[in-house]
């Protein structure tokens, strides 16, 4: 492998900088905290930390710890795993299982030997991101990370604490037979201060984690320490969860709750997927854009409702309820830039003990699952659970 020497800065050098490790996921860090100090604490490397560039090349840090990133993506892998080729073998083994082909005693035991240290990595690595951002993240709005209930707008408000049939249909409206609804949630105000908070987040330059396996950029809500906000929205919205969805929402009890945002340059457009997830809440936080509307196409299971076609456009405030299970996608956005905010809801008592679509079991906490136009899941899409 060969060495390059950090060297002038650019003024072209990224803001933020990518790093893949093998099979424990990637971070995104500004690259002016991007020390090899702090990326060894962050990707939980216990031994010689190696960057590695987009040509197969070395990047050495300065004196100092500090190196010259002109890339927007590196790799960053340990020296254990350069001596013991562990991408190639993961690759190889990845290559055979597709085909049929098994595996030796020792090579399974290996490579299950592998994954379980990645599993424990991505834990540690997450530890690790979470410690960095409680000890030094300051908030742009401090009240957001305390529930309270004038998020909701008074009618939304009002409905919720009548819980009564009557009140529920006078705050949402049935977009489709299959179970979309529309509704204005939360106020302006709500949801102008958390696509602030977002922005300032994204700008501090701590780590970020893609919000799921479909979504390059965003940012996951329970990392930036708003988990107790999004879980206290989940408990107030369960009780009209399972009166819209009776099977599904009656159980609810955990949720995924991420913010994605959609630009020209960066991602512009979602394919076509289903979630992991029994219910999702969609709201649009802003900003000014064009395009980006969000289509349906029937429920995985429904053979009868692939014929669907309802497309939703999108404005601030504006949101929607759907069952993970229903097939859909975000057009291309075709100017300026637009931040959502996603919730996965999730029913324990439903998926404990059920194998998930991308062949997994149990709860995994950040993907999506890519269809092809059949309705079948796109097995090229990588699943990395967070």
């Amino acid at each position: 492998m060969e060495q390059t020497a950090a060297h002038v800065s650019s003024p072209e050098a990224p803001r933020y900088v990518n790093f893949t490790t093998l099979g424990a996921g990637s971070v995104r860090v500004g690259r002016e905290l991007a020390t090899k100090e702090c990326l060894q604490a962050l990707l939980c490397v216990d031994d010689e930390l190696v960057i590695v560039d987009h040509d197969g090349n070395e990047v050495e840090p300065d004196a100092a710890g500090r190196y010259n990133f002109t890339e927007s993506e590196y790799m960053a892998v340990s020296e254990k795993e350069v001596v013991e080729d562990a991408g190639e073998f993961l690759a190889e083994c990845q290559q055979r299982v597709a085909a049929g082909q098994p595996l030796q005693p020792a090579e399974a035991s290996k490579l299950q030997a592998m994954l379980v240290e990645r599993r424990q990595r991505v834990d540690r690595m997450q530890q690790a991101r979470r410690h960095l951002i409680s000890s030094t993240y300051r908030p742009r709005h401090a009240a957001l990370y305390t529930f309270s209930e004038d998020i909701f707008r008074d009618e939304f408000r009002v409905a919720l604490t009548a819980a009564t049939p009557d009140a529920y249909r006078a705050a949402v409206t049935q977009e489709t037979p299959t179970g979309v609804y529309s509704m204005h949630a939360f106020t302006q105000t709500f949801c102008r201060q958390l696509l602030e908070e977002i922005e300032n987040f994204s700008y501090s330059g701590l780590p970020v984690m893609r919000p799921n396996t479909m979504n390059n950029y965003g940012v996951v809500l329970d990392e930036m320490g708003l988990g107790p906000l999004m879980d206290a929205v989940r408990v107030r919205l369960r009780p009209l969860l399972a009166a819209l969805y009776p099977t599904l929402g009656a159980g609810i009890d955990s949720q995924h709750a991420f913010a994605v945002q959609y630009a020209i340059g960066h991602d512009v457009e979602l394919d076509f997927h289903f979630d992991d997830a029994e219910l999702t809440l969609n709201v649009c936080l802003g900003d000014r854009f064009e395009g980006g509307d969000l289509y349906f196409r029937g429920l995985l299971d429904d053979p009868a409702s692939h014929d669907e076609n309802f497309v939703f456009r999108h404005e601030p405030g504006k949101g929607l309820f759907h069952q993970g299970k229903h097939r859909h996608g975000a057009q291309r956005i075709t100017a300026g830039s637009r931040t959502n905010l996603i919730i996965w809801f999730r029913n324990s008592q439903l998926r404990n003990g059920l194998q998930c679509s991308c062949g997994g079991h149990g709860d995994h906490a950040g993907h999506d699952h890519a269809t092809a136009a059949n309705g079948h899941p796109d097995r090229s899409v990588m699943h990395n659970g967070q």
